[in-house]
């Protein structure tokens, strides 16, 4: 979250609640937004999945442009090696992607 996107959402809290401040006092809340904000999220299978995707509908729509004998826009190469990335980047991590989980 950008330092913008913060400031726009507490104007907007502070005019919803006509100038009060969110706070929590409730260490069951406290415990439970820590619980949800911390850990990480494994991404491995989710790159793996997104690169076969892309790397395919780039190739085949590679393919019936070559057939169709039609000039090939760069936006469809650019599909195939970003899934060919995405596969080498899954492949170096043997699947095991640990991101952090966003905050909100």
């Amino acid at each position: 979250m950008t330092l913008g996107t913060m400031t726009a959402l507490r104007g907007a809290v502070l005019l919803y609640t006509n100038g009060y401040a969110l706070s929590v006092e409730n260490t069951k809340v406290i415990a439970a937004m820590q619980t949800f904000e911390s850990g990480r999220i494994d991404v491995g299978f989710v790159m793996l999945a997104l690169g076969i995707l892309f790397l395919a509908c780039g190739v085949a729509t590679l393919v019936q442009a070559q057939k169709r004998s039609i000039v090939v826009r760069p936006a469809v190469a650019a599909l195939a090696v970003t899934g060919v990335c995405l596969l080498a980047v899954s492949w170096t991590t043997n699947l095991q992607l640990m991101l952090p989980k966003p905050v909100l």
